[in-house]
Protein backbone atom coordinates (compact mmCIF):
# COMPACT_ATOMS: atom_id res chain seq x y z
CA UNK A 1 0.00 0.00 0.00
CA UNK A 2 2.84 2.64 0.89
CA UNK A 3 4.52 1.31 -2.44
CA UNK A 4 1.51 2.07 -4.61
CA UNK A 5 1.10 5.67 -2.94
CA UNK A 6 4.99 6.70 -3.61
CA UNK A 7 4.64 5.51 -6.85
CA UNK A 8 1.54 7.27 -7.30
CA UNK A 9 2.98 10.65 -5.88
CA UNK A 10 5.80 10.46 -7.97
CA UNK A 11 3.95 9.76 -11.18
CA UNK A 12 1.77 13.15 -10.11
CA UNK A 13 5.18 14.87 -9.88
CA UNK A 14 6.95 13.58 -13.19
CA UNK A 15 3.31 14.69 -14.88
CA UNK A 16 3.45 18.33 -13.07
CA UNK A 17 6.95 18.88 -13.81
CA UNK A 18 6.03 18.48 -18.26
CA UNK A 19 6.37 21.62 -20.39
CA UNK A 20 2.37 21.28 -20.83
CA UNK A 21 1.63 21.86 -17.48
CA UNK A 22 1.70 25.53 -17.06
CA UNK A 23 1.76 27.93 -13.70
CA UNK A 24 -1.80 29.72 -13.04
CA UNK A 25 0.45 32.83 -14.16
CA UNK A 26 1.48 31.60 -17.43
CA UNK A 27 -2.07 30.15 -18.34
CA UNK A 28 -3.73 33.68 -17.41
CA UNK A 29 -1.30 34.65 -20.16
CA UNK A 30 -2.27 32.24 -22.41
CA UNK A 31 -6.19 33.19 -22.01
CA UNK A 32 -5.23 37.11 -21.86
CA UNK A 33 -6.63 37.10 -18.22
CA UNK A 34 -5.23 37.39 -14.71
CA UNK A 35 -4.56 35.01 -12.25
CA UNK A 36 -7.39 35.69 -10.16
CA UNK A 37 -9.29 34.98 -13.36
CA UNK A 38 -7.83 31.41 -14.04
CA UNK A 39 -8.02 30.74 -10.30
CA UNK A 40 -11.72 32.07 -9.92
CA UNK A 41 -12.25 29.47 -13.27
CA UNK A 42 -10.48 26.93 -12.02
CA UNK A 43 -13.13 26.61 -8.61
CA UNK A 44 -16.35 27.01 -11.32
CA UNK A 45 -15.03 24.00 -13.03
CA UNK A 46 -14.27 26.60 -16.52
CA UNK A 47 -10.70 25.24 -16.41
CA UNK A 48 -8.65 21.66 -15.47
CA UNK A 49 -6.38 22.33 -12.55
CA UNK A 50 -4.04 19.94 -11.30
CA UNK A 51 -2.28 20.08 -7.63
CA UNK A 52 0.35 18.36 -6.52
CA UNK A 53 2.61 17.87 -2.80
CA UNK A 54 5.30 20.42 -4.17
CA UNK A 55 4.57 22.43 -7.46
CA UNK A 56 1.23 24.43 -6.45
CA UNK A 57 -1.29 24.26 -9.30
CA UNK A 58 -0.55 23.44 -12.77
CA UNK A 59 -3.22 24.41 -15.90
CA UNK A 60 -2.48 21.55 -18.40
CA UNK A 61 -1.96 23.71 -21.99
CA UNK A 62 -3.77 21.31 -23.74
CA UNK A 63 -7.28 22.17 -22.66
CA UNK A 64 -6.95 25.06 -24.96
CA UNK A 65 -7.45 24.98 -28.35
CA UNK A 66 -5.23 26.91 -31.23
CA UNK A 67 -6.80 30.63 -30.90
CA UNK A 68 -6.87 30.21 -26.95
CA UNK A 69 -10.48 29.12 -26.48
CA UNK A 70 -11.05 26.47 -23.52
CA UNK A 71 -11.70 23.10 -23.97
CA UNK A 72 -15.51 22.91 -24.52
CA UNK A 73 -17.69 21.13 -21.83
CA UNK A 74 -15.35 21.29 -18.66
CA UNK A 75 -17.95 22.30 -16.24
CA UNK A 76 -20.35 19.07 -17.37
CA UNK A 77 -17.72 17.05 -17.28
CA UNK A 78 -17.17 17.60 -13.72
CA UNK A 79 -20.49 17.44 -12.76
CA UNK A 80 -20.24 14.04 -14.55
CA UNK A 81 -17.47 12.96 -12.67
CA UNK A 82 -17.62 14.76 -9.59
CA UNK A 83 -15.36 17.19 -8.10
CA UNK A 84 -11.70 15.47 -8.71
CA UNK A 85 -9.43 17.35 -10.70
CA UNK A 86 -7.08 14.11 -11.53
CA UNK A 87 -10.40 11.97 -12.18
CA UNK A 88 -11.04 14.09 -15.27
CA UNK A 89 -7.66 14.14 -16.08
CA UNK A 90 -7.54 10.67 -16.94
CA UNK A 91 -10.90 10.53 -18.19
CA UNK A 92 -9.39 13.34 -20.76
CA UNK A 93 -6.77 11.50 -21.80
CA UNK A 94 -7.83 7.65 -21.97
CA UNK A 95 -9.32 6.08 -25.27
CA UNK A 96 -13.04 5.38 -24.81
CA UNK A 97 -14.64 2.60 -27.18
CA UNK A 98 -17.88 4.46 -26.74
CA UNK A 99 -16.34 7.54 -28.57
CA UNK A 100 -15.05 5.25 -31.10
CA UNK A 101 -11.71 4.90 -29.74
CA UNK A 102 -10.80 8.85 -29.42
CA UNK A 103 -9.82 10.17 -26.12
CA UNK A 104 -12.50 12.19 -24.48
CA UNK A 105 -10.44 15.36 -25.09
CA UNK A 106 -10.06 14.66 -28.85
CA UNK A 107 -13.96 14.34 -29.00
CA UNK A 108 -13.96 17.23 -26.62
CA UNK A 109 -12.24 19.03 -29.82
CA UNK A 110 -14.49 17.76 -31.97
CA UNK A 111 -17.67 19.38 -30.63
CA UNK A 112 -18.88 16.10 -29.03
CA UNK A 113 -19.86 17.53 -26.00
CA UNK A 114 -22.67 15.12 -24.93
CA UNK A 115 -21.02 12.12 -26.42
CA UNK A 116 -18.24 12.83 -23.99
CA UNK A 117 -20.81 13.29 -20.98
CA UNK A 118 -23.14 10.74 -21.24
CA UNK A 119 -20.06 8.54 -21.28
CA UNK A 120 -18.42 10.32 -18.42
CA UNK A 121 -22.43 9.62 -16.50
CA UNK A 122 -21.36 6.45 -16.99
CA UNK A 123 -18.58 5.96 -15.11
CA UNK A 124 -19.32 8.43 -12.90
CA UNK A 125 -22.28 6.19 -11.78
CA UNK A 126 -19.42 3.11 -11.71
CA UNK A 127 -19.62 1.29 -15.20
CA UNK A 128 -16.71 1.24 -16.98
CA UNK A 129 -16.03 2.57 -20.61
Amino acid sequence: MIAAKMRGAARVVDILKRADMLTADAFAEEIGATRETVHKKRRRHEVLGLEGPKRGVRFPKWQLNRSGELLPGLPLLFQALGDHPWAVYRFLLQAHPGLNGDTALDALRQGRIEDVIAIAGSVGAGAFA
